[in-house]
């Protein structure tokens, strides 16, 4: 290094050291002075830091909670003074800092380490007041069910009881539109409600109070509805629920902007109430009189069961499609389970099953689980009824159906030896029995003679020979031919392989969008007619070199034409649907079909 390089990183370390390059933090807390459950605010403003901003260090204070609240605010501004430009940057960090007892509460410095220098807020203090909700404000979770199960959806509803101000000196009362908004949104806590809160501000819209009176007091009632499936026995979890509010306790008149007078709030007070949870408990179902074949269910149900093709050779995929319908509410649905395929009776030697879990899906009231069943010999007949059992809780008891049998026809798979295909099958034992040892050789059922002795030495002997030996060789020859075009006729694969595209293209001049694709890759890839679901179509043709714009176009007209035949408005797109089609079978018999592509070709390490 050169000594002018040693100078200017020297120069440059100690230009860093200045206190001009420091990063420059404040903490602010604000308000000061506050009520028990309504946090205050403490913002911690970064600026000019030269690495990243860190979360700070949060200490453990008893009396109330500090939580980090989550995205930051940055901002950057630029000068230009005398054709130079200069920027900074700072970064906004809140933490919300909420007493949970009334008086004087003590917190520890916050800290926060940047470019390796760290940074304290030194001793903050908080005063904390109690703010009696009083009448003023309810807040209570209730639900119709006073008992519910373990699996069973139930309906609960969030109230919130509002006691509308009233202003004696003005002789006006506030509106259930002003007392709703007068509620704390960044303050409050609505725990499971949540997500029913966020759909309603998303649509621009409120929960709307209705004036009840109860006693001598009258209040505007918020009613938010929610569908549970409780995990767990007891009274149950909807998080934390807690509203805050400003509640009004003084109105005054001034000047708007057009000289007229109108009311404004003038002072207020925060209260805020915790919800309680009614009574209302969820109970496990009975262990008595509980099936071997339950696993959950709660509800009332009906079952039934297809599976395709139905005339199969040993060994091929048979897909079988278990719908289960809700008698009941929909909803039940959600938690259901498939039933475990392989300790149906009867299932298992005669199948092979995947150990695979699989997901179901859901259409109306019915849900439907897919599994693919392999049968192991030609002696199965059907697949087996299979049991699914739930529990009432309308009679408080368990209930169980079976799907019905579904008769097979398995034929044996063909295997061809090797010895086969060299030709071996088509000489019979006396045929191989009668080979005889020569001097040159093995010739088949020839005599021994003086030219044959003879002609070893010259050509003709040679000649001889080999038209001796093309007897069997041809015949070996016809035998392999034979076998091969009976072989050809006998593989419907290989015929649906080289038909496939006639056969869709016949399909798709028919509208059958779906059955077109499908069979178009079975018969490439060698599976059954009608057994192809759409994972299994695009997973096939990812497998075998699909990229991911072919993919993404196959999954797509696929999951439409499932849609169409449940939504008629869909067949309004059936004509844009059979170009696709078209367009994405040309692709599909442009791939590699006789090699599977791995995840990882062609990827270097």
């Amino acid at each position: 290094m050169s000594a002018l390089s040693t100078l200017l990183a020297i120069l440059t370390a100690a230009s860093l050291a200045l206190p001009g390059f420091a990063a420059d933090v404040k903490f602010t807390l604000s308000p000061r002075e506050t009520w028990v459950g309504s946090p205050s605010r403490l913002e911690i403003e970064v600026s000019d830091a030269r690495g990243d901003v860190p979360n700070p260090v949060l200490p453990q204070v008893e009396g109330c909670t500090l939580q980090l609240q989550p995205g930051r605010r940055t901002q950057t501004s630029m000068q230009f003074i005398n054709g130079s430009t200069s920027s900074s940057t700072s970064v906004a960090i809140t933490v919300l800092v909420t007493p949970s007892r009334a008086g004087l509460i003590d917190i520890p410095p916050v800290t926060l380490t940047i470019d390796g220098t760290e940074h304290s807020s030194g001793p903050l203090s908080l005063i904390a007041g109690k703010s009696e909700a009083g009448d003023r404000l309810r807040v209570e979770v209730t639900s119709d069910e006073t008992t519910a199960y373990l699996g069973q959806p139930i309906e609960a509803t969030l109230e919130i009881w509002v006691s509308p101000f009233t202003s004696r000196e003005h002789s006006v009362r506030l509106s259930e539109a002003d007392m709703w908004g007068l509620l704390s949104t960044d303050r409050t806590e609505w725990g499971a409600f949540q997500g029913e809160i966020r759909q309603l501000a998303q649509q621009n819209r409120r929960p709307i109070g209705h004036e009840e009176v109860v006693g001598q007091s009258v209040y505007y009632i918020y009613r938010i509805p929610l569908e549970v499936t409780p995990a767990k026995t007891g009274v149950p979890d909807f998080g934390l629920v807690r509203v805050v509010m400003d509640y009004p306790t003084e109105l005054s008149t001034q000047r708007g902007l057009f000289g007229n007078r109108q009311l404004v709030i003038s002072a207020s007070q925060p209260i805020s109430v915790e919800a309680t949870v009614g009574n209302f408990s969820i109970n496990e179902p009975p262990l008595e009189g509980r099936p071997a074949s339950w696993n959950g269910a709660v509800g009332s149900f009906s079952v039934t069961a297809t599976a395709k093709p139905l005339k199969i050779a040993t060994g091929d995929p048979i897909t079988l499609t278990y719908d289960i319908r809700s008698l009941g509410s929909a909803s039940m649905l959600k938690s259901l389970q498939p039933p475990d395929f392989s300790k149906a009776e009867g299932m298992t030697p005669e199948f092979r099953i995947p150990e695979d879990p699989i997901a179901g899906t859901i259409e109306g009231n019915v849900k439907s689980f897919t599994q693919t069943l392999r049968a192991t010999s030609p002696d199965v007949k059907q697949v087996p009824p299979i049991e699914y059992s739930w529990f009432d809780p309308r009679t408080d008891r368990y209930e169980t159906a079976a799907s019905a049998a579904i008769a097979l026809v398995v034929s044996p798979a063909e295997h061809i030896s090797s010895g086969a295909i060299l030709g071996e099958g088509g000489l019979s034992p006396k045929s191989r029995s009668s080979l005889t040892s020569v001097a040159g050789g093995l010739v088949a059922s020839a005599p021994v003679s003086e030219s044959l002795l003879r002609g070893q030495s010259d050509a003709s002997g040679w000649v001889a020979g080999l038209a001796l030996l093309m007897g069997p060789l041809t015949c070996a020859t016809a035998l392999i031919l034979a076998r091969r075009r009976s072989m050809h006729r006998a593989d419907s694969g290989l015929a649906r392989d080289r038909g496939g595209m006639k056969v869709a293209r016949t399909l798709l001049s028919r509208g059958e969008v779906t059955s077109a694709v499908c069979e178009f890759i079975s018969a490439k890839t060698g599976r059954a007619p009608g057994t192809l679901t759409r994972a299994d179509a695009v997973d096939l043709a990812r497998e075998h070199g699909a990229d991911e714009g072919l993919i993404l176009k196959l999954n797509q007209l696929l999951a439409s034409r499932e849609r169409s035949r449940y939504a008629p408005s869909e067949q309004s797109t059936s004509v844009d649907a059979t170009g696709t089609a078209l367009a994405c079978l040309k692709e599909l018999d442009r791939l590699s079909w006789s090699r599977v592509i791995t995840p990882n070709e062609g990827v270097s390490p």
